[in-house]
């Protein structure tokens, strides 16, 4: 569209934007049919199947509203309801994945190992950080050696520590002078210290035919746990939480069969979270956590649930020098070009939503 009536759009404020979305999603929902001409291979996703598109849509939907439900918890509800009635996910195989075709060959290819800059070397020279491994640890997660590859020197495998008691994760907030202190004071250079003492990420799950995740089967069960705590649905919220734990660790074996983790593992896991005895904060704390855990490979829906519940509890970094101060952000910033080409209605919408910083909250983070 290129009138000028379109060369400086205005912003719809964040809450008309939801409520636009929630519409159009369930438009589109309400439009998929069975008689129509199928996709077949051309879908990257379900290879064509309309009942899963129709679960994807209403998984999406029952996210969307949990995201508002501490701003507009009554709408929030609604939508949740109507969506789960609906039918959302009910299994690992309704997992939106993108499947990509083996090989380093054109754009069918998994985002993640391009994230990490296309190479094994320098996805091994990414680690695992200490507020993760530190939680694994705490918990006896089964995933660890599933998310860690091991300590060691990247480039000989020979060199690997992969037992799980002597993982150790990589402190966050560190800079190139002071890491020297956090292995071997003053023994190693800071390259080697980084590149060899920390646990690295599993190469397993970068493998370019490897999935994308959009959203899981783990995520669908865990807000149900959520929505029964809040009295949304009439089910068990321990039974939402145990099936929510135990898909998204079985889910691992999407991307490798080595992935699997014995039943026992990991309903042991699971009772050790002590869920059923919790208090209902403490429940919302649990869930919050998993949630954390199962949205490992979707960092933005970390994030974002993060910014919704406060959980798991994270401590900022401290670095005198951290622009806007030592918080973790709740937006991102508008972009540069954004501001110079369309900057009367960039006011208008920083103003209507109290500035345009990294500590600004968005419309739907009111609650942590």
């Amino acid at each position: 569209l290129e009138g000028e009536q379109n060369w400086f759009p205005a912003y719809e404020p964040q809450k008309e934007v939801y409520y636009k979305m929630i519409d159009d999603l369930k438009a589109a929902r309400d439009k998929f049919s069975s008689s129509a001409r199928p996709l077949g291979v051309q879908d990257f996703i379900y290879g064509g199947d309309i009942s899963k598109w129709k679960k994807f849509a209403n998984s999406l939907l029952m996210r969307m509203a949990m995201r508002m439900s501490n701003v507009d918890p009554a709408k929030a509800q609604e939508v949740f309801t109507e969506a789960n009635s609906s039918g959302a996910f009910t299994s690992n195989d309704d997992i939106a994945f993108i499947h990509y075709a083996p090989g380093p060959q054109g754009v069918n290819r998994n985002g993640l190992n391009d994230g990490y800059w296309n190479t094994y070397k320098y996805s091994r020279d990414c680690k695992i950080s200490k507020t993760f491994m530190d939680w694994m640890n705490a918990n006896n997660d089964p995933r660890k050696m599933i998310i860690t590859g091991g300590i060691g020197n990247p480039e000989n495998a020979s060199t690997w520590i992969t037992a799980p008691e002597e993982q150790i994760g990589m402190p966050n907030g560190y800079n190139s002078t002071n890491i020297r202190d956090v292995v071997a004071p003053g023994t190693l250079d800071r390259f080697t210290i980084v590149q060899q003492n920390f646990s690295m990420l599993n190469l397993k799950y970068l493998d370019w035919e490897d999935p994308y995740y959009l959203i899981s089967y783990a995520e669908v069960e865990l807000m149900k746990a959520e929505a029964a705590l809040k009295g949304w649905i009439n089910s068990s919220a321990e039974s939402h939480f145990t099936a929510g734990v135990r898909a998204a660790i079985n889910s691992w074996v999407y991307f490798d069969p080595d992935f699997s983790v014995p039943a026992n593992e990991v309903s042991a896991y699971i009772a050790g979270r002590g869920f059923a005895a919790a208090s209902n904060q403490d429940k919302l704390r649990l869930i919050g956590e998993e949630y954390w855990a199962a949205t490992y490979l979707n960092d933005i829906e970390s994030w974002s649930n993060w910014r919704r519940t406060g959980y798991p509890a994270l401590t900022p970094t401290q670095d005198p020098n951290a622009f806007e101060g030592n918080f973790i952000p709740r937006r991102l910033r508008y972009w540069e070009s954004e501001i110079g080409s369309n900057p009367e209605n960039y006011q208008a919408a920083t103003s209507r939503m109290g500035g345009d910083l990294f500590a600004t909250r968005v419309w739907w983070d009111g609650g942590n």
